[in-house]
């Protein structure tokens, strides 16, 4: 299997930038294209709090707040995005759950090949945290790479 189309999934942190560097290292011989894929949570409702403690909340907000993370990962994705070098990097920014927000997208992109960073977690931190990376993993409809920090060659 030769991929033709890589995606990263990536949560924007530097355990991604690993698995984004690992992609373009298997991606640049091979010719093939790479997308970097971020999903952003819906925005949370405060918990605890009931309807009438939000009278006098302004109006929009959820969707204020909303636009404002939407903005802030655009521009922090076209920053990992530069990374490409020779090899040119798409974007793809969703709003929803993980992991199903972004298994959603590997139909509609034709992705052949799923690269995601771990974060390394083991114990109770991963108990607790869990790990997307795994999720990612057990509901791709492709082959999947998990890339430890420690393990993308350097760029």
């Amino acid at each position: 299997m030769t991929p033709k189309h890589i995606a990263v999934a990536t949560d924007l942190s530097p355990s991604s930038s690993a698995a984004l560097r690992f992609a373009l290292t298997l991606a640049a011989p091979l010719g093939a294209q790479v997308t970097l894929v971020h999903a952003i949570e819906p925005t949370p409702m405060p918990g605890g709090l009931e309807a009438f403690a939000l009278e006098g909340m302004p109006v929009g907000w959820e969707q204020r707040v909303t636009q404002a993370r939407v903005a802030d990962a655009e521009r922090r994705l076209a920053e990992q995005a530069r990374q490409g070098g020779a090899v040119a990097v798409k974007t793809r920014l969703v709003i929803g759950s993980l992991p199903d927000a972004i298994l959603e997208q590997l139909g509609p992109l034709g992705i052949d090949l799923l690269v995601v960073g771990t974060h390394g977690r083991r114990g109770l931190a991963h108990f607790f945290l869990g790990s997307a990376a795994e999720r990612l993993l057990r509901g791709a409809s492709c082959p999947v790479v998990v890339v430890r920090p420690d393990e993308a060659p350097a760029s």
